[in-house]
């Protein structure tokens, strides 16, 4: 009988709990409605700035993409800061460049994350008054530049935009595109109520008066992810500045998808270890959505080690209530992208995210991840002169 009282209490957990997920993704929706296509005309100078370590696969691809922008060719620089990189990633950035192309060596992380570190100088190093970041594993339209600056108002402080990851024929890829295309929505979203939460540095620009104003990275430099979100919270938390969203398709750039497991849950792990500095609104958020989907792998074992007819229930109403809520929030949103939704990937996708995210946002936080070559613990370096990079 007392465990009949724990499955009912459980069942009527995820029943509230998914009458409040339906509400969130009627506001997210909501969100995405509410974000407006730009009309700006001004072009200043912009900055590219590219942090790069081992990236010979996918450098070249980057730049060739870079190089065929329809933004004024003496309106914008490519801006290259090398992270000892031990591969050929040096060499074929120095065939690319030019005047309008320039490559620099990291000097020294001084114990701060070594791409906020590379980041930082990238930015020291160039002349726009506006800084646009993407990824040496990324390809961008020729029309991003121009799009992105569309929507810097005179009071615009950030601007971010859409990130896909491109499919490919393995499993994982398919799951990665779509968990990928869900967090852009939902950063995407968190724009149109003015609460901007997420962004990535895939996609993502700012000005350098902000950047400096702001004294940069400082305050999360020894964290080794945060050069995107905590950043545009940062900003958005001064009230002088406001964030935007491009919600332009002509502004999305495409990455490439893990090659495995391991690389796909060491990427999660460096993405959650920032959770712990974000605003009080993104925790609240994130944390109901945690509890809900622990509470969704909870009925998968009482329905394994438990089964009757309530149990039984217990598992399909929650499960299935929430697989066509999502159907119905993705399918709309992905429009605005031209992408339809397959249900199938969908479903797998649903269930891989409940097992994933309950790991990734413990271990994210406390445990270590190896990125780049290098280990984090609880998403940090030391913090040695991390407050005199920022402040020199």
């Amino acid at each position: 009988m007392e465990k009949i009282n724990l499955i009912e209490i459980l069942f009527y957990f995820q029943v509230i709990g998914t009458f409040a997920y339906s509400i969130l993704l009627i506001l997210l929706a909501i969100g995405l409605k509410r974000l407006k296509l730009a009309i700006g005309q001004e072009t200043p100078f912009v900055s590219v700035v590219i942090a790069v370590r081992n990236e010979e696969d996918h450098i070249r691809a980057c730049l060739k993409s870079l190089t065929t922008q329809l933004y004024p060719k003496d309106k914008y620089e490519i801006i290259i800061v090398d992270d000892h990189s031990d591969d050929e990633t040096n060499t074929i950035v120095q065939s690319f460049c030019t005047d309008k192309i320039k490559l620099f060596s990291l000097i020294d992380s001084n114990g701060i994350s070594p791409k906020k570190a590379a980041l930082h100088q990238g930015v020291q190093e160039s002349r726009g008054e506006i800084i646009l970041t993407t990824d040496a594993d990324c390809r961008v339209p020729a029309t991003w530049i121009q799009t992105m600056v569309k929507y810097f108002a005179p009071d615009t402080g950030a601007v971010a935009s859409w990130l896909c990851v491109q499919e490919n024929n393995h499993w994982l890829s398919k799951l990665e595109t779509l968990d990928s295309l869900a967090l852009s929505f939902v950063g995407a979203a968190s724009f149109g109520w003015q609460r901007p939460m997420i962004a990535n540095g895939a996609n993502f620009a700012y000005r350098r008066q902000v950047y400096d104003e702001l004294d940069g990275f400082s305050g999360a430099a020894e964290y080794g992810s945060g050069d995107d979100d905590l950043l545009l919270q940062k900003i958005h938390a001064t009230q002088k500045w406001t964030c935007a969203f491009a919600p332009d398709p002509a502004s999305i750039v495409v990455t490439h998808a893990q090659k495995n497991l391991s690389q796909f849950f060491q990427q999660r792990f460096r993405w959650a270890s920032k959770s712990r500095l974000y605003p009080a609104y993104v925790v609240l958020v994130l944390g109901f959505l945690y509890f809900y989907l622990v509470s969704l792998l909870v009925s998968v074992f009482v329905f394994l080690f438990f089964s009757s007819e309530f149990s039984n229930l217990m598992l399909l109403l929650p499960h299935a209530s929430k697989f066509l809520l999502d159907f119905a929030f993705m399918s709309t949103a992905a429009r605005r992208l031209h992408k339809n939704i397959n249900p199938a990937i969908l479903f797998m996708t649903e269930w891989f995210q409940m097992l994933y995210i309950t790991i990734v946002s413990v271990w994210g936080r406390w445990g270590t991840y190896t990125w780049k070559g290098r280990r984090y613990k609880a998403g940090r370096v030391s913090r040695n002169y991390s407050q005199q990079l920022f402040k020199g």
